[in-house]
């Protein structure tokens, strides 16, 4: 699952920030549904095959990279992917994109404290420095924290 901290980073905002926050923890709980036993299982099998779930993310980005980002576009909640555009890879892909959005909002803007803030890092000195900083830092150390196989072990 998205790591607690990756919330509470985000605990004063409001308005857009919240919207954004409410709206990924729902998608990212609604993607993980939608995968079935015998897809889980599957996928399972991929990852052996290729030697860990991040390699097996990794693979879904490169081959199903506009898919993924369609999904993550019209997504609208549980049971709305249309069978006919259904991809039990392009699913997996969608559920860790969520934390890395999840990652990326929490790390980049978890120095400011409310949405009227955000005007202020928007300036081209120390606002876009500090949030530059906060996004090399994420892209450091942050791939770290994804949990690139969020399906319990029963599966």
């Amino acid at each position: 699952m998205i790591p607690s901290s990756w919330y509470l980073a985000n605990q004063y905002f409001t308005g857009d920030f919240a919207k954004f926050n409410n709206w990924n923890e729902s998608i990212y709980l609604s993607l993980c549904d939608e995968l079935t036993r015998e897809e889980i299982q599957a996928l399972n099998l991929a990852r052996e095959r290729l030697g860990s779930a991040n390699a097996l993310f990794t693979s879904c980005l490169k081959s199903h990279h506009d898919e993924i980002v369609t999904l993550l576009e019209t997504f609208k909640g549980y049971g709305t992917i249309p069978t006919d555009k259904r991809n039990t890879y392009v699913i997996y892909a969608t559920i860790i994109l969520c934390q890395y959005a999840r990652g990326l909002y929490a790390h980049v803007l978890e120095d400011i404290q409310s949405s009227s803030e955000f005007k202020e890092y928007r300036q081209p000195s120390a606002g876009n420095a500090s949030l530059a900083l906060n996004a090399l830092d994420f892209l450091m150390f942050v791939p770290d924290e994804i949990n690139y196989w969020p399906f319990s072990d029963a599966n």
